[in-house]
């Protein structure tokens, strides 16, 4: 399982509001970047996404799978050259996206959550479920970064017709060092000095003065 979660590098753009934004009618959160790739660790990364056509990512596939092929013997080494190519490959899916997006100008953030080595074994070689017992001790896992901050054990929402597992990544008290602004969409009817006021309400250790929220300038028709 890989869990993605995806932030634009643009704080005003039209295409996004309509999209994202509740046609206009939002708001913008924007986050410090620097504050998530000061989180990486193995598993967990912090960058924007490459925009490759299906052929490029197609070549980049076979050519790590000949490099992971020559590090590895199949006989001898064939957990750690499976979860090599799922962690490699895995990842390398988890940052790419289709050129039709690249005006999204994507940064993400994710966790490419691996089976153990005994997992690997029983469940890709072995041919042996790997069991109820040890699937919910894998969706249990906790993964800690930076700070005390935590990755969640996996979760389900629904969506329509759809279950999607989840993991929250729970950032505390560091949620304030990550915000850095809000911007107020064209169509939201929320003042600056408005939405000031109700962040400084709701939140304790609202970070938040009215220099760091912005009215969108675009026109919005």
């Amino acid at each position: 399982m890989c869990f993605i979660c995806c932030f634009s590098n643009i704080r005003d753009d039209l295409n996004q509001w309509r999209a994202y934004g509740d046609d206009g009618k939002g708001i913008c959160i924007g986050f410090d970047k620097s504050f998530f790739e000061g989180l990486v660790k193995e598993g967990f990364f912090a960058e924007n996404v490459t925009y490759k056509a299906k052929e490029e990512l197609h070549s980049f596939i076979s050519e790590k799978l000949i490099s992971i092929k020559n590090e590895h013997s199949l006989i001898t080494d064939s957990v750690k050259f499976t979860r090599e190519v799922k962690m490699q490959i895995g990842l390398k899916r988890a940052k790419v996206k289709n050129p039709a997006f690249l005006a999204e100008n994507e940064f993400r953030i994710g966790l490419y959550d691996s089976l153990s080595d005994d997992a690997i074994k029983q469940y890709v070689f072995d041919d042996i479920h790997i069991g109820a017992k040890g699937l919910k001790q894998y969706m249990g896992n906790i993964y800690y970064l930076e700070n005390n901050i935590k990755i969640s054990p996996v979760d389900y929402r629904t969506n329509k017709n759809r279950l999607i597992p989840y993991r929250k990544l729970e950032l505390g008290s560091e949620l304030f060092k990550a915000i850095k602004s809000v911007t107020i969409g064209p169509l939201c009817q929320a003042s600056p000095v408005e939405l000031a006021k109700f962040l400084v309400c709701k939140c304790d250790n609202c970070f938040c003065g009215i220099d760091t929220i912005y009215k969108s300038t675009l026109t919005y028709v």
